[in-house]
This record gives C-alpha cells, sequence and structure tokens, in this order.
C-alpha cells in the first residue's frame, strides 16, 4: 500500500487476516450518493454486527489532502518565492534601465537631432532591456535544466523537464521584461534634443 501520491505502486499480496491479525482494519468504499447518507448507511451495517466497533470516516479528499499537505506547502512557497522573484526583477530591470536612458540622454538627443523617430528611439531602449532579460533566461533555463532532478519529488503528473513550462515562462518572463523596459523607453522618446544636446 502506498503512502503518499508520489510513490510508485509496487506488488501487492493478498493474505487472510487470520494468520496476518491487525489491529486496525480500513477500506475505501465508492458511491454515486450524498457522502453523509453513505456515511450513516457504512456506520450502521458495521454497528449492527458489532455496536462497540469505533468507527472513524473521512472522505477520501480529506485524506489525500493530509497525505499531500506537506507538498502543498513547499509548492505554494515555491510559487510565492517564484513571484517574489519576478517581482525583484521587474524592478531591477526598470532601475537599470531608468539609469542607462539617464547616461545615454546626450546621445539619444543626438539621434533625435540627426533625424532618428521616436519609435526608433522607444526601439533601441527596449532591446536593450531585452538583450539583458535573454541573457538572463538563456542562465535561468540551464540552471532549471539542472534543478529539476531536485524537485522531482515535488511535481504530479508533469514531468521534470516539461516543454510547455520551458517555453511559456521564457515568454512570460520577456513580456514582464519588455513591461520593465517600456517607461524608460517612453522617457527616451520624449527627450527633446536641444534640451539632451546641453545635458551632462
Amino acid at each position: 500500500m502506498r503512502d503518499h501520491l508520489r510513490e510508485r505502486g509496487s506488488w501487492q499480496i493478498y493474505v487472510p487476516l487470520a494468520q496476518f491479525p491487525s489491529s486496525t482494519l480500513a477500506f475505501v468504499v465508492r458511491s454515486s450518493a450524498d457522502s453523509t447518507m453513505m456515511a450513516t448507511a457504512i456506520r450502521d451495517a458495521i454497528w449492527s454486527v458489532d455496536h462497540d466497533q469505533p468507527i472513524s470516516l473521512a472522505p477520501l479528499e480529506n485524506l489525500i489532502a493530509v497525505v499531500d499537505a506537506g507538498y502543498r506547502v513547499v509548492t505554494k512557497l515555491i510559487v510565492f518565492f517564484g513571484a517574489l522573484a519576478m517581482f525583484l526583477g521587474t524592478i531591477g530591470i526598470y532601475g537599470v534601465m531608468a539609469h542607462l536612458v539617464s547616461q545615454r540622454i546626450h546621445e539619444i538627443g543626438i539621434r533625435m537631432a540627426l533625424g532618428a523617430s521616436s519609435v526608433q528611439v522607444m526601439r533601441m531602449v527596449i532591446g536593450s532591456g531585452l538583450r539583458l532579460a535573454v541573457v538572463g533566461i538563456a542562465v535561468g533555463i540551464l540552471v532549471a535544466l539542472g534543478a529539476t532532478r531536485s524537485l522531482t519529488t515535488l511535481l504530479y503528473q508533469v514531468a521534470p523537464n516539461d516543454p510547455l513550462t520551458f517555453v511559456a515562462v521564457p515568454i512570460l518572463f520577456v513580456a514582464v521584461a519588455m513591461a520593465a523596459c517600456y517607461l524608460p523607453a517612453r522617457r527616451g522618446m520624449r527627450v527633446d534634443p536641444l534640451v539632451a544636446l546641453r545635458y551632462e
């Protein structure tokens, strides 16, 4: 019998209860009837044979929740820290790009004075941020591929190297990086060439 949902099934042997007695006996009942009514019917059936028999009844969902509670807590912590990491990464990208734009104000002014459009300036700033983001995503994918083996016990019906996950998450990070680069890019797009050329 398996004690955890993620354990692989093993060979089982049915033995006579008289040869291998146990102080406890458990069984699972599947029914389309209401669980409360079914529990009452099971209790009455057992007590009709032995009224002093102690009985503990619980829905299967409750038992699964108890067995899986540790994994659920760890999974929620991983999701929380993952969201926190994305938030901090967004702030970091925004800060770097804002600093980059402030350092390149003079260059942006020269570009705009020579005929560069606001769209080209925005594309330049967002492109610089996305290049940094792509490098970070590439490093993150390599680290994640190495770390998935240690997280195998926390995964349920998901392969450690799930292709959908390794495609969807980088796309999400690219979208977050673009959003973080947008405000600095918009600031650079609105630079007045005359003011920027005097900027030191």
